[in-house]
């Protein structure tokens, strides 16, 4: 799970590190409110780890 994690992780920063990418993803909201989602599904799965 952690393996599959991480390598979401860094294809999201392969992505975020295509300039247009970049750019259409955080003027939509949709791409905003995804960040935000993934933010906090991250910050809850890291308490669960921690536990």
């Amino acid at each position: 799970f952690l393996f599959a994690l991480l390598l979401c992780y860094v294809n999201w920063q392969i992505e975020r590190a295509k300039p247009e990418h970049k750019d259409r993803f955080w003027n939509s909201p949709g791409g905003v409110a995804l960040a935000w989602i993934g933010l906090m599904m991250l910050a809850i799965t890291g308490c669960f780890a921690m536990l």
